[in-house]
């Protein structure tokens, strides 16, 4: 008996959730550089807890060195611009740079409801203590 009132009070599993979340994780900007052939897009130095930081290619307008970001690896599924069905990223050339995935805004990844921000901003979660990086996003949120 006791094993069926723990059955039916244990919590559910999150699995879904944390499918959501796949090759999606923890990353910080070392080094902002120009894209040489777009005006609006930078080339983001990140560490992810590899040997080597990556190269993202990004758009936000509030990127800066040292910032806490969320980094969606290949096979991670998000909404572009949060809009649309998902869609699931590779490493990519973006005029002519290549892109090791790519730094998401809330709403691309659906956590626009816990981090809020501006149009063409990207989530920063500089302000969340004890991150590091290359970990999962879901150990945190």
């Amino acid at each position: 008996m006791i094993n069926w009132i723990k059955k039916i009070f244990s919590p559910p599993k999150k699995e879904s959730q944390n499918k959501d979340f796949d090759n999606i994780i923890i990353g910080k900007i070392t080094e902002l550089k120009e894209h040489s052939n777009a005006d609006k897009l930078q080339l983001v130095v990140t560490d992810i807890g590899q040997p080597e930081p990556v190269q993202i290619v990004c758009g936000g307008t509030n990127l800066k060195e040292g910032m806490f970001v969320v980094v969606g690896l290949p096979g991670a599924k998000v909404k572009w611009h949060g809009e649309g069905e998902p869609v699931v990223l590779e490493e990519a050339k973006i005029r002519g740079e290549k892109s090791f995935g790519m730094i998401c805004a809330s709403n691309e990844i659906g956590i626009e409801d816990k981090f809020p921000c501006g149009e063409m901003e990207i989530t920063d979660l500089s302000n969340i203590s004890n991150l590091k990086v290359g970990k999962s996003l879901t150990e945190y949120i």
